[in-house]
């Protein structure tokens, strides 16, 4: 299974239409706030005899806080980038129950923190579309739109992410970049 995902900048403009097509549209689903901590590592390599260090995402640790429930995600992406701006991941996620032990496990092994991010969002379902309006306070609003899909079912669903792209006139807004970047980690 891939997840494919689409996310586009919010501006003021675009808030009353979004709010008016989910509210019309989809199933709120709740709120949630997620922590994320990117750990990495240290690749040395050489150029004409000269060393550099490129540190790369190795993967997230992730709390998750709801209503309901408060999870901590371990999370390690494969990301290939489509030509419409739409990531197509490979994801390999696990859950742990202690959040710190684990951060001090992982520290231990050598990994060191790339760069911590928080989204704040509100969940919305499509069907089998899940919609989250996000906020992150040092970039600002984005909708992120993202579906679940088997090798042989990807071009369906990024019809259905790109129908709600147009749906909410955010085909404009399209961000390719990925967050970390936007934040100026890499």
């Amino acid at each position: 299974m891939k997840e494919v995902e689409i996310k586009a900048w919010i501006y003021e403009e675009n808030k009353k239409q979004i709010k008016n097509y989910l509210k019309k549209s989809a199933k709120f689903l709740g709120e949630k706030i997620k922590n994320d901590i990117m750990y990495c590592t240290k690749n040395i390599e050489k150029n004409d005899n000269l060393y550099s260090y490129k540190k790369e995402i190795s993967f997230r640790l992730r709390e998750e806080v709801s209503e309901e429930k408060k999870l901590f995600l371990v999370t390690k992406k494969t990301r290939k980038y489509g030509k419409n701006g739409e990531e197509i991941n490979n994801e390999l996620e696990f859950e742990v129950t202690d959040f710190h032990q684990f951060h001090e496990f992982v520290i231990g092994l050598g990994y060191e923190i790339f760069y911590k991010k928080q989204k704040k969002i509100q969940q919305y379902l499509i069907g089998t579309v899940l919609v989250e309006w996000v906020t992150i306070d040092e970039l600002g609003e984005f909708l992120e739109v993202e579906c679940i899909a088997k090798d042989n079912e990807i071009d369906e669903a990024l019809s259905l992410i790109m129908q709600i792209i147009h749906d909410t006139n955010l085909q404009k807004n399209i961000e390719k970049k990925p967050y970390g970047m936007l934040l100026g980690e890499f």
